[in-house]
């Protein structure tokens, strides 16, 4: 500072200094997010967006769906059926396919599994394609274990092999789970999440594989917000006597199936001999003819059944105030006209200008 430079002098620089001083932007601690996808009607192509099947009618690509029944119906046979038909491209009980790589997680019975790929190659007498097998349970609760080591397997063996995997099977959703709870609304709520993961960031579609609760009418066992995500859902049911086991279609959100019904006939292979010079054999899967659906009982409240009982027992038609008086010493008034409307809902009986029909079966 020279001698000649004056306080007033001072004063100015430092006012311009900080009039044009601007601090340097500080880096923000709010996380960043992923904008959300949006578009306007008018925007949308003309055709929108096509669903592409991968089985004719029934999955889609990079879709969610389950196949479901009791123990030792015969849908992990199924499921493995299928799974062997995408791999070499051959029609899964009548339906078209799309060829392409599947990936089996066998939460149980590995060896089972090997042994139903022989049966299969041995039967039709060709070999299949690109299956893969996970021969030990992932447990899909926790998205940063195996959720994230099932992701990036399957974008592996899809550049293995140069095609992508068109289908994720996991058997069951039992040992997916963990031990975690299948009736509790967050537990099932974080396998659907994972699921969705999975699909999203691999194209393949998802096949839970799952069983059946104690009363089978229904549904599969545990929460329904599994249920609720699938686009798909499927039961199995077995007839021990003609060895058919019968899928039918309860669920489709997009497609024409629900209703539709699959059948295949289980055929023994012989493997060869084993241990104590015991035969070991294995099932392969033939396309069948459905039986015709019979249509399920479902089960009836004490209510509903007294009504049906009286119904019975008059042998006519009986108006619905009637009802209400007979059965006046056992159920309030109002019971019985919810049992009756819940009845109608069934189509178990007609109920018209108050006066009940019981409908035969």
């Amino acid at each position: 500072m020279s001698m000649d430079t004056t306080i007033e002098q001072l004063d100015a620089e430092a006012a311009a200094f900080a009039r044009d001083y601007r601090p340097p932007a500080l880096p923000s601690l709010e996380p960043t997010r992923p904008p959300i996808p949006f578009e306007w009607a008018r925007d949308m192509p003309d055709d929108g967006e096509e669903l592409r099947e991968i089985v004719q009618g029934l999955l889609t690509a990079g879709g969610m769906s389950m196949i479901y029944g009791e123990s030792n119906s015969g849908k992990s046979y199924l499921a493995t059926h299928l799974a062997f038909c995408m791999a070499h491209g051959a029609p899964w009980l009548g339906r078209e396919l799309e060829q392409g790589a599947v990936i089996y997680v066998a939460g149980e019975g590995a060896t089972s599994i090997r042994r139903r790929l022989k049966a299969h190659e041995l039967h039709y007498g060709r070999e299949v394609g690109p299956f893969g097998l996970i021969p030990c349970a992932l447990s899909l609760m926790d998205p940063g274990a195996d959720v994230e080591n099932l992701i990036e397997l399957i974008k592996v063996k899809a550049a293995e092999i140069g095609r992508p995997v068109l289908l994720v099977i996991v058997d069951t959703v039992a040992r997916a789970m963990g031990g975690a709870n299948e009736n509790a609304s967050e537990d099932m709520s974080r396998l659907v999440r994972a699921g969705d993961r999975i699909r999203e960031e691999t194209g393949a579609h998802l096949m839970w594989i799952h069983h059946s609760g104690k009363d089978q009418a229904k549904g599969a066992r545990g929460h329904s917000s599994l249920r609720a995500a699938l686009d798909t859902e499927m039961e199995v049911t077995a007839a021990e006597l003609t060895a058919i086991h019968t899928i039918e279609v309860t669920k489709q959100r997009d497609l024409a199936s629900k209703g539709d019904r699959l059948a295949g006939r289980f055929v023994s292979v012989d493997l060869g001999a084993g241990q104590w010079d015991t035969r070991i054999t294995a099932c392969a899967v033939e396309d069948a003819v459905a039986p015709v659906a019979v249509r399920k009982m479902p089960r009836l409240g004490q209510a509903q059944q007294a009504i049906v009982g009286a119904l019975k027992g008059a042998g006519s038609d009986v108006r619905l105030k009637e009802l209400a008086d007979m059965l006046k010493d056992d159920f309030s008034k109002t019971s019985i006209y919810n049992a009756a409307d819940r009845l109608k809902d069934l189509a178990l009986v007609e109920i018209s200008g108050g006066v009940v029909h019981l409908i035969k079966q």
